[in-house]
């Protein structure tokens, strides 16, 4: 089914226009859709894989279901940028030996060819199908939802058509596993007091070949990298509802008077007209517009855990059809307190067939001890669908999908991080 029980093909359009806007895609993650990024103004250092794209005005990135993600805006730049997220099976109805529209997202290999610098002819062509995609879903004139998919269509096309002529390879820099190290160290503890020195003790590093490395594979300095995530932190902060001497406190702005200047500095703006804004595009056009508020609340209890899935695995490694599969995923606590003693950690398993339906699920429900910071657990399910703890394997693509936390039991730091995607394979 192309469409939804409401009449939709549940497109994500996003226009984002300066700081405003830039919240939710720092930290490395999955969509269950493919996505289109264009950058119209502004830089922006796009985390895909294990490698590192810079992108500047003009720059496009096209990205799959399976290809873990981040992306960050660079604290001097007053970034503009489209992103559009779309389900696969939109094209569904396309049968071979017709041109299957999203060819260019699913047959590279995971973080490769994913930024195009796009030619002002080519840009200037899907800036207006975007145009047109924002004045439909601003008027929502007789058959929207057909005219939505048909704009989606077209900009698909032009964007295969860019894809097949591209001459030049995009410019990417594989992630030395070194700086990967230091970068996962700050993204964890930007809260905290980070300096060159400490991150030259603790990885046994030169702190000139950090600034060096790290300014030539990230597009900034280490400096400017820390302050770009506390920034950041700050805003989700001040839109969860923080006072602005909240939000620089557990942001890691020690000093209120330096966050101000900081603030304003980078945002054009002090952070009480920052949340005047934000209350006043509350009723935006975003669809998430209504719901990020309550989402970001949860930022504002800082002395949380914060659960995430490191691992998703079963038993047996390469199942047939019709062996009984068992699911396990790695559970870690990266907050800052245990989970509540006696209370379930709780992980379900979805299995998802190649169309995006959930064909089957199990889970885990049993594990109440505390599990401290920084401590790691294995779960396995023992329930699912009919009380079987185990699958009965199909033959064809599978995309497995957990969730810690499936039940919603635990308050944490952070719950748009609790999920974990694997594909499997299962033959005959």
């Amino acid at each position: 089914m192309i469409f939804n029980e409401n009449y939709s093909i549940e497109l994500e359009y996003e226009h984002c226009k300066g700081s405003i806007c830039d919240k939710s895609d720092n930290l490395m993650h999955k969509h269950n859709t493919s996505e289109v990024f264009i950058l119209i103004s502004g830089k922006v250092s796009f985390f895909i894989e294990k490698n590192i794209y810079t992108l500047n005005s003009g720059d496009m990135v096209i990205l799959n279901y399976t290809e873990s993600h981040k992306f960050i805006v660079h604290t001097c730049e007053d970034a503009e940028y489209i992103k559009v997220n779309f389900l696969n099976k939109v094209t569904s109805f396309i049968n071979p030996p017709a041109y299957d529209p999203t060819f260019c997202f699913t047959v590279r290999p995971a973080g490769e060819q994913n930024k195009i610098t796009l030619k002002d002819s080519d840009f200037a062509k899907l800036m207006e199908i975007c145009t047109k995609i924002e004045v439909l879903r601003n008027n929502q004139p007789f058959c929207y939802e057909l005219l939505e998919l048909l704009y989606l269509l077209e900009m698909l096309i032009q964007i295969n058509y860019i894809y097949l002529n591209i001459t030049l390879p995009e410019t990417k820099y594989p992630r030395p596993q070194k700086i990967q190290n230091i970068i996962t160290y700050i993204d964890d503890n930007f809260s905290s007091e980070i300096t060159l020195e400490e991150l030259e003790n603790r990885f046994f590093l030169n702190r000139y070949y950090i600034s060096h490395e790290f300014k030539k594979l990230v597009g900034t300095s280490v400096i400017n990298y820390i302050i770009t995530r506390r920034l950041q932190f700050s805003k989700e902060l001040l839109r969860g509802g923080c006072s602005p001497r909240e939000a620089c406190s557990l942001s890691g702005f020690n000093d209120y008077s330096n966050f101000l200047r900081l603030f304003k500095k980078y945002e054009n703006m002090p952070p009480s007209r920052f949340v005047m804004q934000c209350n006043k595009n509350e009723t935006s056009t975003n669809p998430k517009a209504h719901s990020a508020k309550k989402i970001n609340k949860a930022y504002t209890s800082y002395n949380l855990p914060d659960l995430i899935i490191k691992d998703l695995t079963w038993s047996p490694e390469t199942p047939k059809e019709g062996d009984l599969v068992i699911f396990s995923a790695t559970i870690m606590n990266k907050g800052r307190a245990p989970t509540p003693d006696g209370v379930v950690i709780g992980v379900g398993f979805c299995i998802v067939d190649d169309k995006g339906s959930t064909i089957a699920s199990t889970w885990t429900d049993k594990h109440t001890r505390s599990l401290v910071t920084g401590d790691s657990i294995m779960l396995s399910a023992n329930n699912g669908d009919d009380g079987r703890r185990y699958w009965i394997a199909r033959e064809g693509i599978h995309k497995i999908v957990a969730y810690v936390d499936d039940m919603d039991r635990i308050a944490e730091i952070n719950n748009e991080n609790n999920k974990f995607e694997k594909i499997l394979q299962v033959c005959k």
